[in-house]
């Protein structure tokens, strides 16, 4: 468990992008690991960042120091949110899912259509949402996440690695983490 200032601060996160199996991952460590109490995502390190690192840390309260303290929030490719992360939790490990770029962001489309967010064709949707490509940028963005919290604490994995034997990569993020492997549920 990470603590600092009296306050308990994530010891990984998962930082996505969205659509890249994120919520498979937060399904899986859900009762292996601590979350964020009562919120699946905080999105603290961008949204909220205002609220302040204290509002951050009182959805970790529960943790009792016996696991290891996590979040799996898409936080990949968002202007500052590595720099966030960094400044308050320098030793963080950091998880970061991948896709094929263009499965990735029409399932980003496809979820926007479901959510009724969005009634544009798909061409317009990237024009006006351009943030929806700007995640799908890995070789751009995963850089600085190896600088700032080196190479060591940085995890890639492929959405094709969890298509392909599901268990392989829940074994490798438990051995990242530090958690004992435990059976990986079957993908959707």
């Amino acid at each position: 468990m990470t603590r600092v200032d009296g306050m308990t601060l994530p010891d990984f996160i998962g930082v996505g992008p969205g659509r890249t199996a994120t919520t498979w991952l937060h399904e899986m460590l859900t009762g292996r690991v601590d979350l964020p109490w009562g919120i699946k995502e905080t999105d603290f390190f961008t949204t909220n960042y205002h609220k302040g690192i204290r509002w951050y840390a009182d959805h970790f309260r529960h943790a009792g120091g016996a696991r290891p303290v996590g979040e799996i929030n898409p936080y990949f490719g968002i202007a500052g949110a590595a720099e966030r992360i960094q400044h308050h939790i320098p030793h963080c490990k950091i998880i970061c899912t991948f896709r094929d770029p263009v499965e990735r962001i029409y399932s980003a489309y496809r979820l926007w259509r479901h959510y009724m967010l969005t009634r544009l064709p798909m061409e317009e949707f990237l024009i006006r949402v351009p943030q929806v490509i700007e995640v799908t940028r890995y070789a751009t963005h995963r850089p600085e996440w190896q600088e700032r919290f080196g190479d060591g604490r940085v995890l890639g994995c492929l959405n094709d690695d969890l298509r392909e034997d599901p268990q392989a990569l829940l074994d490798r993020v438990c051995g990242f983490i530090g958690i004992a492997s435990f059976p990986a549920a079957s993908v959707k």
